[in-house]
């Protein structure tokens, strides 16, 4: 197994979806729903450990619509490593997982945030 594959496929765990739900107490629930699309994967072709790697495809996007929301809700994208390192096919050297970064741009309706990959708590 490829760097590549064991990038992408920790990353690809790691991702979760969540809305967050702030409801005050004696407020009906309302159904609420959003339609989300990301990219199925991100590819890190490492060639070097200690050189900077760029993920593909850049810019990588992640897009909402259709959004149904309480006024007080919003969503929130977040991710976590499944492990704080990345175990390689072959040899000693791992990645760790905190050497995954990311930077947002061009935000729209929203606030995006930069952050680096963890295996303790979601970003």
């Amino acid at each position: 197994m490829s760097w590549l594959a064991v990038c992408q496929r920790g990353v690809r765990r790691g991702l979760v979806v969540a809305v967050l739900a702030f409801v005050p107490s004696g407020q009906a629930l309302a159904q609420e729903t959003v339609s989300i699309s990301l990219p199925a994967s991100v590819n890190f072709s490492v060639t070097n450990i200690a050189a900077n790697t760029t993920g593909t495809p850049n810019p990588s996007l992640i897009r909402f619509s259709n959004q149904i929301l309480l006024p007080s809700h919003a969503i929130r994208i977040s991710v976590k490593a499944d492990q704080s390192d990345f175990t390689p096919p072959s040899g000693t050297t791992k990645i760790a997982a905190s050497k995954v970064s990311w930077t947002t741009s061009n935000t729209s309706h929203g606030t995006g945030s930069s952050g680096t990959l963890n295996s303790t708590s979601y970003t």
